[in-house]
């Protein structure tokens, strides 16, 4: 699934569940990534910008691509 979203959608997604700081993110806060597990997806979005902009993966896709930056590591 490659989806942009947009977080005016009314859709279970984006009332459901909570953001969270990737554990990534830088600690000075200039390099912030948020998360939010639905039951179908996973919502990304830079907790810096518009908030109504985020991106959306099926749960699979997010699986797939963290196990591969986990994998290769830092590059």
């Amino acid at each position: 699934m490659r989806d942009l979203g947009s977080g005016s959608d009314t859709g279970r997604l984006s009332r459901a569940g909570v953001w969270h700081k990737s554990v990534c993110s830088g600690s000075a806060g200039s390099n912030c990534v948020e998360v939010k597990h639905g039951q179908e997806s996973v919502l990304v979005r830079d907790s810096k910008g518009d908030s109504a902009v985020w991106l959306r993966f099926s749960r699979v896709a997010w699986f797939d691509f963290r196990w591969a930056v986990r994998r290769n590591g830092d590059r």
